[in-house]
């Protein structure tokens, strides 16, 4: 009788399991299901539990939204795909803009952009408009040791759209903070980057592939995102 390709699976994992050890088997099994499971964008099960208890208590408090653009400075400038990304965070001031929603420009100060220092202004052709906000952190998160939250809550705010670089660093830790804390949280999957002294995109697409895993967060194109 011809062997199907199940009946060739289950001969293989014998053969392998009487050459290795049942343990062995069963951990090396149990990595490739956690590697090929589909759409877990790199999370743990752990953080996916969390995900499906979320609650985001910040709504209830204010159904707002703000736009946070994060570290578009000179100092971190080139960054992978700038004209679509440029693009991308002009058309979410525009509609914040439009909407009346307040707009956060986070700058990053470091020992490569410093107050005053050329490197720490923002890259042509952003610049805070008329009410925008301006703040300036010390760490990653824009949310952390900074006074944005009770900025954001004064405002009634309880959504906020992040995009602006790293994708896989400060956007990271920012939206971390975001949903933590209990805000919607929106990313811009067209509008965030890292810098090309990186040396590769990859974290772009690998962050994209865990925000859309992660039930916290909304991952949406710049158009289709809404202020109102």
């Amino acid at each position: 009788m011809k062997e199907t390709p199940l009946h060739t699976g289950v001969r293989l994992l014998r053969e392998y399991i009487a050459g290795t050890g049942l343990c062995t088997a069963i951990a090396l099994l149990s990595l490739l299901a956690m590697a090929c499971a589909p759409g877990h964008g790199g999370l743990s099960e752990r953080e996916l539990a969390a995900a499906r208890d979320w609650k985001p208590t910040r709504w209830a408090e204010g159904n707002g939204t703000a736009l946070i653009v994060m570290d578009m400075q000179k100092a971190n400038m080139p960054i992978f795909d700038q004209e679509r990304v440029v693009a991308a965070i002009l058309r979410l001031v525009g509609a914040a803009d439009m909407a009346g929603s307040p707009v956060v420009w986070v700058y990053s100060n470091d020992d490569d952009s410093r107050p005053g220092e050329d490197q720490f202004e923002l890259t042509s052709p952003f610049a805070p408009g008329p009410g925008h906000l301006k703040l300036v952190k010390v760490g990653t998160s824009a949310l952390s040791g900074t006074n944005l939250g009770s900025m954001l809550e004064e405002r009634g705010v309880g959504r906020l759209v992040i995009c602006g670089v790293s994708s896989n660093e400060c956007v990271k830790t920012t939206v971390d903070s975001s949903y933590f804390d209990g805000w919607l949280t929106v990313v811009a999957k067209d509008a965030h980057s890292v810098p090309v002294r990186e040396g590769s995109a990859e974290p772009v697409a690998k962050m994209n592939a865990r925000w859309a895993a992660d039930k916290r967060v909304q991952l949406l194109k710049s158009a289709a995102i809404s202020f109102n």
